[in-house]
């Protein structure tokens, strides 16, 4: 992939000017995709708390680069004018304030602060929109997948078939979530556990996803797999551990890996290629750079745990600041 500019958006205020030096690099060819979309990029990154807005400048074609900080920032949902995103303590509504309006800076959507559901810190990890606007979210130190709740923390809303109890012991690092029609379909877990952080023994090759309908594990031998996403009718997962994105069969129920996609090629070419994300040597700062890679090329694991992107339907986007509180957990 060939190498683009390297663009250093504003700080968000003059403490981050003084202890914090940002910077993305992209491909040469990303900007021109992005315009093509219409749409803007909106990622986390939990280890340097940021939360970063990609779009695009109508009038110079460059990247519009827009960046907050929060504290620690891992699942997004989006939907219609309102961004949903997970902190440590809290998920928090952004709703879109200038309605497709562009603003003397040039955003054509601003995010602000609308409301917020306290959660205590029990990593929140994926997170998304359910029907009837309910946000649903993957309870990882409970092991449990949950809903945002009025009263509580958190409310339960299901447990995979292997874990006993609900405890705050984070048994099996369940941490994906991907809904279909509206509703809870698939979760990812590192590991079958049920003792605490028994996952932390099973990361390499002890991952599955359960079909949350069923309670029937669909896939086995991933290595801490995050993020599943049902697109187009297949599910697509982060197998982090190796550095892989791909798709599991959902008739055959194959586990995906690099070894089996390649011994399945001839008959199941669906499952190829892998886009491969890859740390790169040397490079400070954000060092992640996207191919695709046949099957078989063999990839080690390159620090990927956690990866969210959400298509954001405007071009140009800011986010407003928000502030969080802690509190005591209460359990429903």
């Amino acid at each position: 992939m060939s190498k683009g500019t390297t663009l250093e958006p504003a700080p968000s205020t003059a403490d981050d000017a003084k202890t914090e030096a940002f910077a993305l690099t992209t491909s040469r060819q990303f900007p021109d995709w992005l315009a093509d979309s219409g749409a803007s990029l909106a990622l986390t990154t939990y280890q340097s708390g940021k939360v970063i807005l990609v779009g695009t400048n109508k009038e110079s074609g460059r990247l519009s680069i827009f960046e907050r900080t929060l504290e620690r920032p891992m699942g997004m949902a989006f939907e219609g004018k309102r961004l949903a995103i997970a902190t440590i303590v809290s998920i928090t509504v952004f709703v879109d304030a200038a309605e497709g309006a562009a603003t003397a800076d040039g955003h054509d959507a601003v995010f602000v602060p609308q409301s917020a559901s306290y959660t205590a810190d029990i990593d929140t990890h994926d997170l998304a929109y359910a029907e009837n606007g309910v946000l649903v979210f993957a309870n990882t130190l409970f092991s449990c997948l949950a809903a945002t709740s009025p009263t509580h923390s958190f409310r339960p809303v299901w447990k995979p078939p292997f874990i006993s109890r609900l405890a705050a012991e984070d048994r099996c690092h369940l941490n994906g979530l991907a809904l279909r029609d509206g509703r809870p379909a698939y979760v990812t877990c590192v590991s079958e556990t049920d003792i605490a952080d028994g996952w932390r023994d099973n990361r390499t090759g002890g991952g599955v996803v359960v079909d949350i309908a069923s309670n029937e594990i669909v896939c086995r031998g991933l290595s801490m797999p995050h993020s599943p996403r049902l697109h187009n009718g297949r599910l697509w997962v982060l197998n982090s551990g190796a550095g892989e994105i791909g798709t599991v069969d959902l008739v055959l129920r194959v586990k995906y890996c690099t070894q089996c996609a390649h011994k399945l090629f001839v008959s199941h070419p669906s499952l190829l290629p892998v886009i491969v994300l890859r740390t790169v040597p040397g490079r400070t700062g954000y060092p992640y750079t996207v191919s695709v890679y046949n099957v078989g090329a063999g990839t080690v694991r390159t620090g990927i745990d956690f990866l969210v992107i959400v298509d954001l339907p405007s071009s140009v986007c800011a986010l407003g600041g928000a502030q969080t509180a802690r509190r005591p957990f209460r359990e429903p």
